[in-house]
């Protein structure tokens, strides 16, 4: 198993929530963990969501987080040592789900004081996250990260039950769908 749960998946969760919910009354708790993934819970009594988070012996750490009030399924990758990711710069990558490719568009962030990069995940985008063994994500030709995906299907339904129970309304699906016009 390349996934390892620590003290450092948890701290960055509550960063990157706390990145994603900028407000000084949001309180936070851990909901679960599913297998190898931390699930986390942010509660303000608005716009309330939950975050999955998972650490890599590569140093990898994988967030998977809906956007409360968009529904956005979003996905980050982040590393300590990505020094030269640009805040805010578009990266277009190849993803490969078992080997089968797909791309996507993905952006610098930072979360803490360690930069990484985030995208959207479509349906079926997450479809495949949850279904496939590994991931591996490519820029430019070069590696960017190859992660086990073993016990993401858990992982992300815990997601949607904690997500669910506190924002019921927060859960992207067909009969449920984002905003199109978001930003």
């Amino acid at each position: 198993m390349t996934i390892r749960r620590n003290a450092i998946g948890v701290f960055y969760g509550l960063v990157v929530l706390l990145a994603f919910h900028a407000s000084a009354s949001a309180q936070y708790r851990d909901w679960k963990a599913a297998g190898d993934w931390d699930i986390v819970v942010s509660t303000s009594g608005k716009n309330d969501f939950c975050m999955a988070s998972a650490s890599y012996k590569a140093g990898t750490i994988v967030f998977l987080t809906v956007k409360p009030v968009t529904r956005v399924m979003v996905l980050t990758l982040v590393h300590e040592r990505w020094k030269s990711v640009e805040v805010g710069q578009e990266y277009p990558v190849e993803f490969y789900w078992d080997g089968a490719r797909g791309t996507g568009k993905m952006y610098g962030t930072k979360i803490g004081n360690t930069l990484g990069i985030e995208g959207a995940l479509t349906q079926g985008g997450l479809a495949r996250f949850m279904n496939a063994n590994t991931m591996t994500v490519v820029y430019k030709g070069e590696l960017v990260a190859k992660l086990s995906l073993s016990g993401t299907t858990a992982a992300v339904l815990e997601l949607k039950n904690c997500q669910l129970s506190v924002n019921p309304g927060g859960w992207p699906s067909a009969d449920n769908p984002p905003d199109p016009f978001r930003r």
